[in-house]
């Protein structure tokens, strides 16, 4: 099983130095996904309360990868903890699902505090601060944007100008080049749209994003 440390420190290698960074900056954060999912699947009781003791932030770091990633394939907006919470999806074993999931699915008090520890820990992108009780949904959903089928299904309406979701409007209104990226994706996404931008152009530059 890769170990906690070694993912964490793999991420943390290629993360960029600007503060309020999200996952999917970090070069190393592609092509991990069946790595994450591993480290889910052996993670024993033991190993579990070990690692909670000896790099619990590290934990939590690795933690928000592997359910930024999941929630990036399988989520959809205003869907989050049905999907983390399934075994078929992430495969924890059961003593380790029920620390971090309640019985009908919502994550604990524990699994928040590690999303939160780590993301303030490591300057990650996120929402706390804003009392509405979404903070955890945010910070997951900030580490990439918005999901694979939210793109099939909600970026034309999106681009059109329907209301965007709140990671979305956070990227667009943020100064730093993690966001400035993400803003050069959407501006030439809105240009495709209009039809001010041909396909082979836009699809260069969503490869080199």
């Amino acid at each position: 099983m890769p170990t906690t440390k070694e993912l964490a420190e793999h991420l943390l290698e290629t993360a960029p130095d600007h503060e309020d960074w999200s996952l999917v900056e970090s070069a190393n954060s592609m092509g991990c996904y069946d790595l994450l999912l591993q480290w889910a699947r052996e993670m024993t009781y033991p190993t579990w309360s070990h690692e909670l003791t000896a790099r619990k932030r590290q934990f939590g770091l690795v933690l928000l990868w592997l359910e930024s990633e999941v929630a990036r394939r399988h989520g959809g907006d205003g869907t989050l903890w049905p999907v983390l919470s399934d075994q078929s999806k992430v495969p924890w074993q059961n003593w380790v699902h029920s620390e971090l999931f309640t019985g009908n699915g919502q994550c604990t008090q524990q699994h928040r505090d590690l999303l939160r520890d780590a993301s303030t820990r490591f300057s990650c992108r996120h929402s706390f601060g804003q009392e509405d009780g979404q903070n955890w949904y945010r910070l997951i959903y900030l580490q990439f944007g918005f999901t694979h089928d939210d793109a099939v299904q909600r970026l034309a309406p999106w681009l059109s100008g329907q209301i965007l979701p709140i990671s979305v409007q956070k990227l667009l209104e943020a100064n730093d080049s993690g966001a400035q990226a993400f803003q050069q994706v959407w501006r030439s996404l809105r240009m495709f749209r209009l039809g001010n931008l041909n396909q082979a152009i836009l699809e260069a530059r969503l490869r080199n994003n």
